[in-house]
């Protein structure tokens, strides 16, 4: 069985998570979040079951594409032919 690894420093936890807050990946989830909890838009009574959009999605659909981008983990190309 390998070694556990030590516990993580608190202080380090919170500067990590405080350097993650300026970042412009958490500026897109905040955007996103604000939209779906702001009264009366789209966003915030969307569900499955839903069958029309109606309002003006560019800027979010625009955000949600940047986060992707931000957020994807660059990988090796595939093998096959």
């Amino acid at each position: 069985m390998p070694p556990r690894r030590a516990a993580a420093d608190p202080e380090k936890k919170k500067n990590d998570f405080d350097a993650f807050k300026e970042s412009e990946e958490w500026k897109c989830i905040q955007y996103i979040y604000s939209k779906r909890k702001e009264e009366g838009h789209e966003l915030q009574k969307m569900a499955v079951e839903t069958d029309d959009i109606l309002d003006d999605w560019s800027e979010i659909l625009n955000k949600i594409n940047k986060l992707v981008e931000l957020l994807k983990v660059p990988g090796r190309r595939g093998k096959g032919k």
